[in-house]
């Protein structure tokens, strides 16, 4: 049965944050990037791996609906998709988009979700990263590399510089989605 978009959407096909559910050889090479973080006493918590098609594309579009890029009237349907009879267009769809956006916590990205996220494939995983102080981390090779000062999070150039040793590769444009890890940058 179709139901108009709003929160009741957002526990629906739900994001896992299982290192599991990841890819080889994406998996083995983000846990020893993993490992190496928490050895350096970096407190990291996964908030996402493998992402649904459904949720990626409620995800995206309800971002756009908020940040006006698209008229609820004008979201194409996903029919094959079982389960997103979701109704975008109705009295309330800005409302019902914006309760979406929310609870994804996806308000403060700088680009919509992806449609085709490395997500959706297994090959990308969103972390909270954070420490105390100066740290060292060990590389793919086993050798030092200092994360010396600010930001203490999963942006600081010398951390996304030890994670590309392990080919974890954080997204490109690293202040449009500060948690984003995945394979190839994407």
């Amino acid at each position: 049965m179709a139901t108009n978009s709003g929160a009741l959407w957002v526990a629906k096909f739900p994001t896992s944050t299982k290192t599991a559910d990841l890819v080889q050889p994406f998996r083995g090479n983000f846990e020893a990037f993993q490992r190496a973080m928490v050895a350096s006493k970096i407190s990291v918590k996964i908030t996402a791996t493998h992402r649904p098609k459904e949720r990626a594309y409620m995800m995206h579009y309800s971002w756009m609906i908020v940040k006006g890029q698209i008229d609820a009237a004008d979201v194409p349907p996903l029919p094959a998709l079982q389960g997103a009879d979701i109704i975008w267009n109705h009295a309330h769809a800005k409302q019902g988009a914006q309760e979406m956006v929310d609870g994804y916590g996806i308000g403060s990205l700088g680009v919509p979700p992806a449609l085709n996220s490395r997500h959706i494939d297994g090959r990308a995983v969103d972390t909270s990263l954070s420490w105390d102080g100066d740290i060292v981390i060990r590389n793919k090779d086993g050798s030092s590399r200092n994360i010396v000062g600010s930001p203490r999070n999963s942006t600081h150039p010398d951390l996304i510089a030890a994670g590309a040793t392990y080919g974890v590769i954080h997204l490109k444009n690293v202040m449009a989605d500060k948690v984003h890890w995945s394979d190839d940058g994407h």
